[in-house]
């Protein structure tokens, strides 16, 4: 009688910690899920920059500690300008794949402490969080300018071809 009992235990314990193994298995794709759905309210989905939502609550807790330390932010409005008709002629692919490129482009032109958001289809919006003057966020508005103004090479079999926007 014991032998059976202990046997019955023991298909018990391993029923459990199956059991458990899937519950955590569960918990940690309901945990993904769950971060996947966060990044998709805060951050853009094809660029993956901040989002207009997350922008303003960053940009708040940028003011507050600027009024706090006496410093200033400053805030560059990116409009690609003749976006519109390349993606019209192109297709949104060609247009998603130019986006992604300027957000990075962007990114690579500012400090790794500062923020660049996308907040509309061709518009972005980069938020310098300290800057030492005027004439630093008119510098790092220029470099972005001049790094997007250069268009954006689009390679395709056959043709490759640069297309032309500015901001």
């Amino acid at each position: 009688m014991d032998k059976v009992v202990s046997q019955k235990i023991e298909q018990i314990n391993e029923i459990n910690a199956t059991l458990e193994d899937k519950i955590e298995q569960r918990n940690q794709q309901l945990l993904a899920a769950n971060q996947a759905l966060i990044k998709l309210d805060k951050y853009d989905a094809l660029t993956g920059l901040p989002n207009r939502q997350l922008l303003s609550y960053i940009l708040v807790q940028a003011i507050a500690a600027a009024r706090r330390d006496k410093s200033h932010v400053a805030l560059t409005f990116i409009d690609l300008d003749e976006f519109k008709p390349i993606n019209d002629t192109h297709g949104h692919a060609i247009g998603d794949l130019i986006l992604t490129g300027a957000a990075r482009r962007i990114q690579d032109c500012i400090c790794k402490s500062d923020t660049v958001s996308r907040v509309g289809g061709y518009e972005f919006i980069v938020l310098l969080l300290t800057i030492e003057s005027q004439q630093h966020s008119a510098i790092v508005a220029d470099k972005t300018r001049q790094s997007l103004n250069g268009g954006a090479y689009i390679f395709r079999k056959p043709p490759s071809y640069l297309l032309q926007y500015r901001c």
